[in-house]
């Protein structure tokens, strides 16, 4: 069955139980349900579709048993935010299409010029599509950094007032984009559109959304209260610095014995260190290896991924869905690594510094072909 369905010859699977987790197919876009799900087999049945492959944009579920509310309920355990909307009428895309085009932050050519620059035949250019956006997010920025400086330092109610009713509607604007994105994604499944500006609008809107951060004003953290209860010791690497003779000089060439670090241990004690600090569980050094080599692993497995690893920094990577491919590959991995998975999907810090170690891993990764 499985080496079958890996051909040409056969596209559609019906199964009835045993596929439903364990299955490994990154070619799977699509999935027609007909039964109950819930808990834990929800989550790795749907994930079955999470694989990457190389052409492969989008997936697609039909659910014709399960609510909205069961299968968000599902879910949420393992994300820290999970959203499902129920969408029925296909005349909602152009409601919400007209909804954006009246609004302050971009307008019909910047749609224009982004569509000029990503509807090519060749690969589209980073920088060129983050030329487009610019000034869309520099205006989104702008007015939100201002609504916010207003709202910290308002004296006047009126002024306060006003700050507070933009930025709930930049905040609205903000959601509007996520659920254009999501519907047309949707509908465009089951409804031909045939709308090239649609079409135009899903793709800046879609680039769009992550560029859009927020911008907030901290107070500066009191920590005159805070005590130390508890401190935790790693091990880095252990030296043994020998001088032989008396009142030797150090001489250039091999002072002291010491020897040329090797490269390979030294990113091995990296991972270590920033795994222990990342994850809170009783974890041994030996688990953390593992679940980062496993994480290394199912990501190089990703062409899109290891080519942002080869030509993007570490900053560039993270903006360019580096962290999206992870969780899929953090979902990929939860029956072996059920107790980390947990912590990195329930907490963002985790993920931040973990996305970090595995780029370091994958750097390490792609310089060792490049130089075999």
């Amino acid at each position: 069955m499985r080496k079958a369905f890996d051909t040409d010859e056969y596209n559609v699977m019906l199964v009835a139980n045993k596929f439903q987790t364990g299955f490994d197919q990154p070619k799977l876009v699509a999935m027609y349900v007909d039964k109950k799900l819930g808990g834990v087999d929800c989550v790795q049945t749907l994930s079955r579709l999470n694989r990457t492959y190389a052409g492969k944009e989008q997936t697609f579920i039909l659910d014709f048993y399960n609510e909205v509310e069961e299968i968000k309920e599902a879910f949420e355990p393992y994300y820290k935010s999970t959203e499902l909307e129920d969408v029925t009428d296909p005349n909602m895309v152009y409601d919400l299409e007209d909804k954006l085009q009246n609004n302050a932050i971009f307008t019909a050519y910047d749609v224009e010029q982004f569509a000029l620059v990503f509807f090519v035949r060749e690969k589209p250019s980073q920088a060129k599509m983050t030329s487009a956006l610019k000034p869309a997010v520099d205006k989104y920025k702008a007015r939100y950094k201002q609504c916010v400086e207003v709202i910290a330092n308002a004296n006047d109610k009126f002024e306060l007032k006003e700050a507070n009713e933009e930025k709930a509607r930049l905040d609205i604007f903000k959601k509007d984009l996520v659920t254009f994105v999501r519907m047309y994604e949707f509908l465009s499944q089951i409804v031909n559109y045939e709308d090239v500006d649609l079409e135009k609008l899903w793709a800046f809107v879609k680039h769009l959304i992550p560029n859009l951060k927020e911008y907030e004003t901290r107070e500066p953290i009191d920590i005159s209260m805070v005590e130390l209860t508890h401190y935790k010791l790693h091990k880095h690497d252990e030296v043994n610095i020998a001088l032989s003779g008396e009142d030797n000089e150090l001489k250039s060439g091999n002072p002291g014995g010491a020897v040329a670090r090797d490269p390979e241990k030294e990113l091995l004690s990296y991972v270590v260190s920033e795994m222990n600090a990342l994850f809170e569980g009783n974890f041994t050094d030996n688990d953390m290896l593992s679940y980062a080599r496993t994480l290394k692993s199912k990501m190089a497995e990703n062409s899109k991924v290891m080519e942002q690893v080869a030509n993007n920094s570490q900053e560039q990577a993270m903006m360019g869905g580096f962290k999206e491919s992870m969780v899929s590959a953090i979902i990929d991995s939860m029956e072996i690594h059920q107790a980390q998975a947990e912590e990195v999907l329930s907490e963002e810090k985790i993920m931040e510094g973990l996305a970090k170690v595995i780029y370091r891993m994958l750097k390490a990764e792609n310089f060792r072909h490049k130089k075999n």
